[in-house]
């Protein structure tokens, strides 16, 4: 299972396409249902993708992970020694 971040990638032309990188499924902290993947909008990480909790109110928050770093640690988990 992967997830695919949802939000539009600007492109320097100035045409817009969405954005097809696809990140491994992530079980949210609450472990009520998987994350949903957002992009970042804040000025030091603009365009990075996150994983978020899909339910509102919880305590896990709206920031989980970035997507970069859980791709990662999955690497490194499942590479032969």
């Amino acid at each position: 299972m992967v997830c695919i971040a949802e939000e539009p990638l600007s492109m320097a032309s100035s045409s817009s396409t969405t954005s097809i990188r696809p990140w491994p499924a992530r079980l949210c902290d609450c472990e009520r249902d998987y994350c949903i993947v957002k992009r970042a909008k804040t000025q030091e990480n603009r365009g990075r993708d996150y994983y978020s909790c899909p339910i509102f109110g919880t305590p896990c928050g709206n920031f989980i992970q970035w997507c970069d770093d859980h791709q990662e640690r999955e690497n490194r988990r499942f590479q032969r020694p």
